[in-house]
């Protein structure tokens, strides 16, 4: 209790320090995953990690905040005018593009480890029954589609604005074609025979996703530090080695 008055106060504080409508605080997911099994649970980890302590700032900076599941502080004035939490499978993201478009609200991110309110990754990836990371992605995707069908996101003032929310609510079309590249890329690969320059070409993109990986293995090492959990060996193994499978399931969520 005494948590949540400190945390009260700081997001008051922050509201008139900055005059900020809206107030995005940090959520983070613990749980890395207690056995091989569950090698996806410390990427949806290190996911939430960087989306809050990284990303979510840079959307701020930006202009353009989809808003992220709780720890959302509205005034209320503001959320009366837009009318209430819109009806979306992801109302957050949705009253987020809704408010930085139509009223040009002011968003500010608010970060800390202690005062992050933290919650669980799903207890499965395909099983409903237990709760699933696959039909959860599919939900948020979906309500990202809606988004980016709508088109509010047009009325942002600056093309550089612009540009950026079309990418960020293009995710579900751009993941989806990730996807069904893939058996092309076997194909491609498998039949096509071409010079061994271009060949070395197509390696580039390993670059940058060796320096994701290595990104992530740099955060969940942060992560155990800021909030006091154990980063076994097998969950720096899992972002190592299983990046790439992690990622596929997300794009087949898209498709």
């Amino acid at each position: 209790q005494f948590i949540w008055i400190v945390f009260w106060y700081t997001m008051e504080a922050l509201i008139r320090r900055t005059n900020a409508d809206i107030v995005q605080g940090a959520v983070q997911l613990m749980n890395l995953g207690r056995t091989w099994q569950e090698w996806y649970k410390v990427h949806n980890v290190e996911e939430y990690r960087a989306w809050y302590s990284s990303r979510m700032a840079f959307q701020v900076s930006a202009g353009f905040v989809p808003l992220g599941g709780n720890t959302v502080y509205t005034r209320a004035s503001l959320l009366r005018a837009a009318g209430g939490w819109p009806d979306s499978p992801t109302e957050d993201c949705a009253a987020g593009v809704l408010m930085c478009t139509r009223y040009g609200a002011k968003v500010v991110a608010a970060h800390s480890p202690e005062l992050a309110t933290r919650e669980e990754v799903p207890g499965a990836v395909f099983n409903k029954k237990v709760g699933s990371l696959f039909w959860q992605r599919v939900r948020w995707l979906q309500g990202i589609f809606q988004e980016l069908v709508q088109g509010n996101w047009l009325d942002m003032p600056t093309t550089r604005q612009r540009l950026l929310a079309g990418y960020i609510l293009a995710t579900p079309i751009l993941q989806a074609a990730s996807c069904s590249l893939i058996p092309v890329a076997i194909a491609t690969g498998i039949i096509l025979k071409m010079p061994i320059g271009l060949t070395m070409f197509m390696f580039a993109p390993l670059i940058p996703m060796a320096l994701t990986i290595v990104s992530m293995l740099a955060g969940i090492r942060k992560f155990g530090r800021d909030y006091g959990q154990k980063v076994r060996l097998r969950h720096y193994a899992s972002i190592l080695f299983l990046t790439p499978v992690y990622q596929v399931i997300l794009a087949m969520a898209a498709v």
